[in-house]
C-alpha cells in the first residue's frame, strides 16, 4: 500500500484578490500540451486519458474547498494568508498517493494565477515529504502566464529553495499538529 504524499502551496497574492479567488467558483481544467506531457511523464499503474480524468471539484467556492480539506482532520491541513507579506500557504500533510485524486488539487492551483502575483518564490509541490522518499508526485513553478506544471520526477528535479521552504513550513505545522495531539492525551 502507498502512503499518503503531502501538498505544498505558496502564492503570493493581494489580500483583495486573496478574497476575490476564494469567493470565486472552483477553476475547469483545460488541458493543454503542458498537462498532456506532464501526465505522459507519471509513472503510474492503468494511466487513463488525462480529458477522461480530469475534472475540477464541485463547491460553490474556492473557499468550500480549503474549508473541506480543513475538515478532514486525518489530513492535518492548513491555510494561512500573511497579510505583512501578502502571502498564502495551503497545506495538506496527509494529501494522497493517486493521480487521479490529485488533479483536482492542480486544477485549484492553476486557477489562483489569474489572481496572483508573479513571483518565483510560489510554487506548489505534491511529494512524500512525512515518509521521506524521493519522489514527486507534482511540481508547479511560477511563470509570467501562472503556474505550469514541471516534468520534476525526484526531489533533486525541485528548486533547493523551493523543497526547502515547503519541508520547513510542512514540518512546522507537523510539530504543531503533534503537540495538540500530545496535549488532548494529557
Amino acid at each position: 500500500m502507498s502512503e499518503p504524499c503531502s501538498f505544498f502551496l505558496r502564492a503570493s497574492i493581494q489580500k483583495a484578490e486573496y478574497l476575490k479567488f476564494m469567493k470565486a467558483k472552483p477553476g475547469q481544467p483545460l488541458v493543454n500540451d503542458n498537462w498532456q506531457e506532464w501526465w505522459s511523464s507519471r509513472h503510474m499503474h492503468g494511466r487513463s486519458d488525462l480529458t477522461e480524468s480530469i475534472r475540477a471539484w464541485n463547491g460553490a467556492s474556492n473557499q468550500d474547498i480549503v474549508n473541506g480539506w480543513l475538515a478532514a482532520e486525518d489530513t492535518l491541513t492548513f491555510s494561512e494568508f500573511d497579510e505583512a507579506t501578502n502571502t498564502w500557504e495551503f497545506g495538506i500533510i496527509m494529501c494522497s498517493e493517486n493521480y487521479e485524486e490529485i488533479l483536482p488539487l492542480l486544477v485549484f492551483c492553476e486557477s489562483i494565477s489569474q489572481y496572483k502575483l508573479f513571483s518565483p518564490h510560489d510554487f506548489a509541490i505534491i511529494y512524500p515529504y512525512f515518509w521521506g522518499d524521493s519522489n514527486v508526485m507534482a511540481y508547479m513553478t511560477d511563470s509570467q502566464e501562472g503556474f505550469v506544471l514541471s516534468l520534476a520526477e525526484s526531489v533533486t528535479d525541485v528548486a533547493k529553495d523551493h523543497l526547502d521552504y515547503a519541508a520547513s513550513r510542512l514540518g512546522e505545522k507537523w510539530e504543531k499538529f503533534e503537540e495538540k495531539f500530545t496535549s488532548s492525551l494529557a
